[in-house]
C-alpha cells in the first residue's frame, strides 16, 4: 500500500512453495517512486463562462486544466443540447500548458477520464459541462401579404403577378442574421441568358428587383446570403442547396398596333359617311389594323384633326379585335375636306398600355369628296306623255346615270348638267343612281336610308285625256225645226275634267261656197263623270276642241289648224 509518496525499496529475501522448502535469494531490489500528487483534468472556465458559439463547419476551443505529468490524454463524452448521449471521443496533449479541447460540432461536453505518462488520473467536477452552439446562419424569407402580389407554388417556388413591359416591380425580402448582408441570385431572361447578380444590404430588409425591359417570362434564383458571422469561404463547407428559392415572373409586352396602309389617303364621299352602321360601312373604304404585339382584345384612343377647322376630336374604341375592327366609327361625323386620323393610346387585354411618343408616324388621312347632286327642275309640275322631264346636275362631267321606266332599268351617261328624257308613254320614272367623273361617288337613291330622296326623283308620266262625241270626233245629226237632240261626250283620264266645245254651221260665202263657221262655245268644268250630256235644239256640228282631266291638257290640232 502505497498511501504515502516517496521512494520504496523492495527486496525479495526468500520463496517457499507448496511443499514448504524455502529457498534464500539474492536478487538485486527493486526501487519503486511512488508520486506525492495524483494527475487531474478541468475545464478551465474563465470567468465562470462555460460555453461558447461557433460557425457550421468551424470549430470551438474550449480552455482544460491538466495536471501531472506529460503526455496526457483526456476522454470526453459529447451530447446533444437536450442531453442525449451522441458519442465519447478522446484527445492527446503534450503537454498542460493552456491546452484547449478543440471541437467541431455544437452540443455539451463532459469530460470522463484522463491519464498522463504514467498514472491514471481524476476528472474535478465532473458534473462540469461546457455547451457549445452554432451561430445563427444568415437567412432570407419572401414577405407574402396581399399587397405584395406573390404566390406561392411550391415549397421554394414562388411567382409574382404578371407585369407589363417597363413597369417596374420588386420582390420584398426579410433577412436574419448579422448585417452587413450579401445576397447573390441568378437571373435567367426569357432568352435563355444566365447571370450572377450581387446586392449589398445594411439592413434586415432588402427588395430584388425584377427586369422588365423585355417581355417573356424571368426567373430568379436566390442562390445564398453571406452576413458578418458567415461568409463565402464557410459556406463551402455546407450544403445549402435546398435552401435556394425560386421566383418567376412573366413580363407582358408593350401592345402596338399599326394601320396597315400608314400613311395612305382613303377617299370616300360624304353621303356614305352619313351612313352610320355596320352594315353600311361597306360603303367606306376599309381602314384595316395591323397587330405587332399584344393580348387583344384592345381600347384604343384615335385622334382626328380636321385641316378644314384645325379642331382635334377624340374618340376611344374598347373591346377591339383587329380582324373585325369597326372602321365605320371613325368616319361618323367626318365633313368634306382632308382629315388625319391617328393612333393616341393602346390598352390590351393584358392591361398593358401603349401612349405613342411619336404617334405623327401611325397615321393615316381621310378625304371626303361632295358627291354629285341630282334634282328635278320643276318638281311640282304634272307630267304628261309628250312632256319632256328635266333634271338638273351637279358635279363635274360625265355623269352616269341610272333610272328605271316602267320597270326596265336604263343607263345614261350625260356630258352636260342635264339630264333630258321625253315621256313616250303613260308610267313612272326613277332615278336609282348617279356618279360623276371627280369623285367616283356612286349615290345609290335605292337604298333603304335614301328612300325620301328616292321618292322626291321619282315622278309618274300621266295619260293625255281624250273625249268622244257621240262616239266620233264631231256629231251632225239633223232635226225639224223646234225638236231637240242630245249630244254625249264621253272622256277618258282622270276626273274633274274640263271640257270646250264649239258648234259649228255651215254658211255661204261671196262665191256661195259653203264653209264651217263657228257659231257659239262652250267650255264646261268640274266634270267628275265620264260623261257629258248637252241637249240642244240649235242645228250645227257639235266638236270638242280641248280637254283636260287632274293632270293634263289636250286639244283637238286640227281645229286650230283650219
Amino acid at each position: 500500500d502505497f498511501a504515502v509518496g516517496g521512494d520504496y525499496i523492495l527486496s525479495l529475501v526468500s520463496v517457499k512453495d507448496s511443499s514448504k522448502c524455502i529457498v534464500s535469494l539474492s536478487e538485486p531490489d527493486a526501487r519503486i517512486t511512488v508520486r506525492r500528487d495524483v494527475p487531474a483534468a478541468s475545464f478551465n472556465f474563465i470567468e465562470n463562462a462555460n460555453e461558447g458559439q461557433i460557425k457550421q463547419g468551424g470549430m470551438a476551443e474550449i480552455p482544460i486544466r491538466l495536471t501531472g505529468e506529460a503526455p496526457f490524454s483526456v476522454k470526453y463524452e459529447h451530447l446533444d443540447l437536450n442531453g442525449n448521449h451522441l458519442g465519447f471521443y478522446e484527445t492527446k496533449f503534450s503537454s498542460n500548458y493552456k491546452q484547449v479541447l478543440p471541437v467541431g460540432k455544437e452540443g455539451l461536453y463532459k469530460l470522463k477520464e484522463m491519464h498522463d505518462s504514467s498514472c491514471g488520473g481524476k476528472i474535478e467536477n465532473i458534473e462540469s459541462q461546457f455547451k457549445v452552439t452554432y451561430l445563427s446562419r444568415p437567412y432570407f424569407s419572401i414577405q407574402e401579404n396581399p399587397n405584395s402580389k406573390i404566390s406561392k407554388l411550391a415549397e421554394s417556388v414562388f411567382t409574382r403577378d404578371a407585369v407589363c413591359q417597363n413597369f417596374e416591380t420588386s420582390v420584398d425580402l426579410s433577412l436574419s442574421g448579422s448585417p452587413p448582408f450579401v445576397l447573390t441570385y441568378e437571373l435567367t431572361s426569357p432568352h435563355g441568358q444566365t447571370s450572377i447578380k450581387t446586392m449589398q444590404i445594411t439592413t434586415k430588409y432588402a427588395s430584388l428587383q425584377l427586369p422588365n425591359k423585355e417581355s417573356g417570362e424571368y426567373v430568379a434564383t436566390i442562390k445564398s446570403i453571406y452576413d458578418a458571422n458567415y461568409g463565402e469561404e464557410d459556406f463551402k463547407y455546407i450544403d445549402t442547396s435546398n435552401e435556394e428559392i425560386i421566383i418567376k415572373q412573366t413580363v407582358n409586352s408593350i401592345p402596338q398596333i399599326v394601320f396597315a396602309d400608314k400613311g395612305k389617303t382613303l377617299r370616300t364621299c360624304s353621303i356614305d359617311v352619313d351612313m352610320q352602321t355596320e352594315k353600311k360601312s361597306s360603303f367606306l373604304e376599309p381602314i384595316k389594323l395591323k397587330q405587332l404585339r399584344g393580348e387583344g382584345p384592345f381600347t384604343i384612343t384615335f385622334s382626328i384633326y380636321h385641316e378644314s377647322t384645325s379642331r382635334t376630336d377624340h374618340i376611344t374604341l374598347d373591346n377591339v379585335d383587329v380582324n373585325s375592327f369597326p372602321y365605320y366609327r371613325l368616319y361618323e361625323g367626318l365633313k368634306l375636306g382632308k382629315h388625319a386620323i391617328t393612333m393616341e393610346s393602346i390598352i390590351d387585354g393584358n392591361g398593358c398600355a401603349n401612349e405613342f411618343a411619336n404617334s405623327h408616324e401611325n397615321s393615316i388621312y381621310v378625304s371626303i369628296t361632295d358627291v354629285p347632286k341630282i334634282h328635278l327642275l320643276d318638281a311640282d309640275t304634272d307630267y304628261c306623255v309628250g312632256d319632256y322631264v328635266s333634271y338638273q346636275l351637279n358635279g363635274v362631267p360625265p355623269f352616269n346615270i341610272r333610272y328605271d321606266f316602267n320597270g326596265v332599268e336604263l343607263q345614261s351617261q350625260e356630258r352636260s348638267t342635264q339630264f333630258v328624257r321625253i315621256a313616250s308613254e303613260p308610267g313612272i320614272i326613277s332615278i336609282n343612281s348617279i356618279q360623276d367623273s371627280i369623285s367616283q361617288c356612286v349615290v345609290n337613291f335605292t337604298l333603304p336610308s335614301m328612300e325620301q330622296e328616292h321618292q322626291k326623283l321619282s315622278l309618274t308620266i300621266h295619260q293625255i285625256p281624250s273625249v268622244t262625241v257621240s262616239q266620233g270626233n264631231h256629231v251632225v245629226e239633223d232635226i225639224h225645226e223646234g225638236d231637240q237632240a242630245e249630244v254625249v261626250f264621253t272622256f277618258e283620264g282622270t276626273p274633274p275634267f274640263s271640257l270646250t266645245y264649239v258648234r259649228t254651221e255651215d254658211v255661204a260665202n261671196i262665191r256661195d261656197q259653203r264653209r264651217p263657221q263657228v257659231a257659239e262655245t262652250h267650255k264646261v268644268t268640274d266634270i267628275y263623270d265620264y260623261e257629258y250630256r248637252v241637249v240642244t235644239s240649235l242645228q250645227g256640228t257639235y266638236e270638242a276642241i280641248e280637254i283636260s282631266d287632274a293632270f293634263c291638257f289636250a286639244k283637238n290640232e286640227a281645229f286650230f289648224k283650219n
